[in-house]
């Protein structure tokens, strides 16, 4: 049987950043770390609309141009304080770029050579490009891997004050890690409330839109087929139905999950039902890949972010042909984009 795609409710991500003037001077004053978010910010949405994003988005990774967040809502180039976290990465020349290995496709390890690879670790090269050119010096990125959990990222994350997080080592008592520190979390962060009080982010590049795949796995005794967005909540809205659903621990798709449970009006506000959600949910592997999980898993339906599935269904066009993938379940606050330490100022 061939795989069925169903397009339903696609929506771009919102995008985060404030519009500031351009001007490459240096303004004596106070420590603004928001400046690296606009300057990042500020390529990003020149990035978006060159060529060679969009070759590579489409040709490696199965994502097209369409799927490409709006760069009119990225910030402008900011000035730069001196002293800020900006400044001294002009100073220095490099920028160094945090990453987890585990977010695919935007940031992985080869399984080849082992080197970083995805999405995100290929705008690095082009980023800096363009930041080059604004401020009229070569910049340079060094790519900095992360061991410890995505969601723990922002607390080794560089300040105008901290630059090496050894303040920080010191102040709980441990050894200087300054190694594993970095300027800004550049792998695969999708928005959401929790991360956005821990990261001042920049504005999205791709947006980050709720999907889920349809498994084997029959849903017996019901009518429901589960081929579209809108079936999808009237399953999770009927208590007769009870679907169990697979996503992974603290992503994007869990929260979703703990969202809905916790809203008195998600069902009626998309089925008109004034019902609770009934549903069952069991973690899956965020390394594994999503299609090959489906096949065997006791879930009714695997939730993930359209970008990640369609990468997925284009590297692997053999893995489980009978799954049928629904896209645009719901979008999401803010879509991928980069953070940077969240300063109380900003």
């Amino acid at each position: 049987m061939q795989r069925m795609l169903t397009r339903a409710l696609v929506a771009t991500g919102l995008a985060v950043g404030l519009l500031l003037s351009t001007s490459n001077s240096v303004v004596q004053g106070g420590v603004n770390d928001g400046e690296l978010r606009d300057a990042i910010s500020a390529a990003l949405a020149q990035l978006m609309v060159d060529p060679r994003f969009k070759d590579f988005l489409l040709n490696d990774f199965g994502i097209p141009a369409a799927k490409i967040s709006d760069p009119a809502l990225c910030a402008e180039y900011p000035s730069v304080t001196q002293g800020s976290l900006l400044d001294r990465i002009l100073e220095k020349r490099v920028i160094r770029v945090g990453f987890s290995a585990d977010p695919i496709p935007f940031s992985f390890i080869r399984a080849g050579d082992r080197l970083p690879d995805g999405i995100a670790i290929r705008m690095w090269p082009l980023i800096v490009e363009k930041l080059s050119r604004h401020y009229g010096r070569k910049i340079d990125f060094r790519l900095v891997q992360s061991h410890i959990p995505l969601n723990e990222m922002f607390t080794r994350l560089a300040t105008a004050d901290d630059p090496n997080c050894e303040a920080r080592d010191r102040e709980a008592g441990k050894e200087s890690r300054s190694d594993s520190c970095w300027d800004i979390n550049g792998g695969g962060f999708a928005i959401d409330a929790t991360r956005l009080t821990q990261n001042d982010f920049t504005c999205s590049y791709v947006p980050a839109i709720l999907t889920a795949v349809r498994t084997p796995r029959d849903f017996t005794g019901s009518s429901n087929p589960l081929k579209t967005a809108r079936q999808v909540f009237e399953a999770i809205c009927d208590p007769a139905l009870h679907p169990v659903i697979a996503a992974i621990p603290g992503s994007l798709e869990s929260r979703f999950l703990e969202t809905a449970r916790r809203d008195g009006r998600f069902c009626f506000d998309r089925t008109g039902v004034n019902n609770s959600p009934t549903f069952s949910q069991i973690d899956r592997d965020g390394t594994l890949n999503v299609l090959e999980f489906a096949e065997t898993t006791q879930a009714h339906l695997v939730l993930g972010t359209d970008a990640r599935l369609l990468f997925t269904f284009r590297s692997s066009p053999d893995a489980c042909k009978t799954c049928q993938i629904i896209e645009g379940v719901l979008s999401q606050l803010g879509g991928f984009a980069f953070g940077v330490h969240k300063t109380k100022s900003d």
